[in-house]
């Protein structure tokens, strides 16, 4: 436990944790999370794009089942020196969104018709951030597929330009979910 926290406020965090990467592992398999992938058995082996369905090569070699967690997008903005992480980037029918999970309890749960604002500023830096380092990320595929790497899938996802954010809210107090999207611009 991290002692600069109470065990009560490290306990809410580790559930927390544990509840965006099982929303990540949900969203993962039914082929709509894009970004890295890292194996749960072999730290460092990492992959990028949708989560794969097979095995990393360590664990098909042992003939081992898929155990891929996701890594949250880190999101930097050099000139105003701030990083911060998104909980992935999701795209449904051709279209790409920053996804954005959020559990709050049953009193804030029972008034939310809309995103908090505090989180829709924060998505939305993140849209601005991920949109402008964009070139970037397409300009390392670009190596990567002039090596003769097959990366034309996580090429058409980081050209596709961000057409907003979805929240997914869960209320911590009995597990109902709310959905809100918020177009980028």
């Amino acid at each position: 436990l991290n002692e600069s926290f109470p065990v009560n406020t490290q306990l809410r965090f580790d559930v927390g944790k544990a509840l965006h990467r099982m929303v990540q592992d949900k969203l993962g398999n039914a082929g709509v999370l894009f970004g890295v992938w890292e194996c749960g058995r072999h730290p460092g082996t990492l992959t990028t794009g949708f989560k794969p369905q097979e095995a990393c090569p360590a664990c098909q070699e042992q003939g081992w089942y898929p155990k891929w967690q996701y890594r949250e997008v880190q999101v930097v903005d050099e000139e105003l020196w701030i990083v911060g992480e998104t909980d992935g980037i999701v795209v449904v029918n051709q279209r790409k969104y920053i996804f954005e999970f959020k559990t709050i309890n049953n009193d804030g749960y029972s008034t939310l018709v809309e995103p908090l604002n505090h989180h829709k500023h924060q998505a939305m830096w993140y849209l601005d951030v991920l949109d402008r380092n964009r070139r970037k990320q397409e300009e390392q595929f670009m190596g990567l597929q002039a090596k003769g790497e097959n990366v034309d899938v996580q090429l058409q996802v980081t050209r596709m330009p961000f057409s907003g954010v979805i929240f997914l809210y869960m209320n911590k107090d009995n597990q109902n979910l709310r959905e809100f999207h918020m177009d980028g611009g």
